[in-house]
């Protein structure tokens, strides 16, 4: 088998092949006789031929067949700057806008920031996927500035740029749901983990936001971008993201960095880190856990799991982490008045 990122499906094939995602395919001498893992918005991956996908060879998931799943779709809206910016959003199952009303929000930030949330339906305990849909929220899933699938300039156009334009490009999601009437805005939380979780961080950083956060989960999030080069497994990216090293670009690597702005959190932020992230150490978290505990006041808790790496990869800590965040949220958010 050979792996590759999803790719969606844009030939002109019937109908039923679009908008497919494919996880991995077989070698062929004929691409289209091969054999395929594909998912979509309404079905988890199956194995495929490619001409075959209304009827899989093997569903590895008949269980979930009569599952009342959220609904999932790919969403645009305009940024500060007038470009157009997507993402994924996942609604409760049946959820009728005139019926049901506002939603609570949950802003689920992918990590990266090249990479990007796949239209499809996918479980993924660091952000939450249809987990907090099923549970009555709105998921908005930003695929920032930054983010891969839009084209060379849309991951360029972040260099230089952290902390601002993929904030104002994830800050206009967020309105657009409220114009929509799909998010309530008296009840919006923001999480993400690696860079969502810098994202998130740099989010309730922000001083008198136009639409406040209410609740946060900020899951192994860069604090200080000095330090993220210092002591990152991967000192690159912050050099290629902030134009050089830091004595090199002093103001960047400020700008960039949440640490400057901590003074105006306000929003009870559930923290989260693996006890052996090499990729963003424990210690960002401990700097900000210290600050909103100890200096600020503000609602808080720190969650660190021993023997973790930079993912969470026992069955016992997704589960929890995702338990302990929207227990965070309907306190904060769900039954916020």
């Amino acid at each position: 088998m050979r792996a590759v990122l999803s790719e969606t499906i844009t030939s002109k094939e019937p109908s039923y092949v679009k908008n497919v995602n494919i996880h991995a395919y077989s070698e062929g001498e004929n691409p289209f006789g091969g054999v395929y893992l594909v998912s979509s918005t309404t079905r988890f991956p199956v194995l495929s031929t490619f001409h075959g996908i209304k009827e899989p060879l093997v569903d590895p998931n008949p269980h979930a067949s009569n599952w009342k799943v959220p609904s999932v779709r790919h969403v645009t809206w305009k940024a500060a700057d007038g470009s157009t910016v997507g993402g994924v959003l996942e609604l409760p199952h049946g959820y009728d806008a005139k019926k049901d009303g506002k939603l609570p929000l949950v802003v689920a930030i992918h990590g990266g920031p090249t990479t990007s949330t796949k239209n499809e339906l996918s479980f993924d305990p660091h952000n939450g996927r249809l987990y907090f849909a099923a549970a009555g929220y709105a998921v908005l899933l930003p695929n920032y500035r930054g983010s891969t699938g839009y084209g060379d300039k849309f991951v360029t156009d972040l260099v230089g740029r952290e902390n601002d334009i993929e904030v104002n490009d994830i800050l206009a999601g967020i309105e657009h749901m409220v114009k929509e009437g799909i998010a309530d805005e008296k009840r919006v939380a923001v999480m993400g983990w690696s860079n969502g979780g810098y994202l998130t961080n740099c989010l309730i950083t922000l001083k008198d936001p136009k639409i406040a956060i209410r609740a946060a989960s900020s899951g192994a999030g860069i604090v200080d971008t000095v330090a993220e080069w210092g002591f990152n497994d991967e000192p690159a990216y912050p050099i290629v993201f902030k134009k050089g090293l830091p004595w090199e670009q002093p103001e960047i690597y400020k700008k960039t960095s949440p640490t400057y702005q901590l003074g105006n959190v306000k929003t009870p932020t559930l923290i989260h880190v693996g006890g052996n992230d090499v990729r963003c150490p424990p210690g960002h978290s401990q700097m900000l856990y210290r600050a909103l505990k100890e200096n600020l006041k503000v609602p808080t808790e720190l969650v660190q799991y021993p023997g973790e790496p930079h993912g969470l990869t026992k069955y016992r800590n997704r589960l929890a982490k995702m338990e302990w965040d929207l227990a965070w949220f309907d306190k904060y958010v769900k039954k916020a008045k």
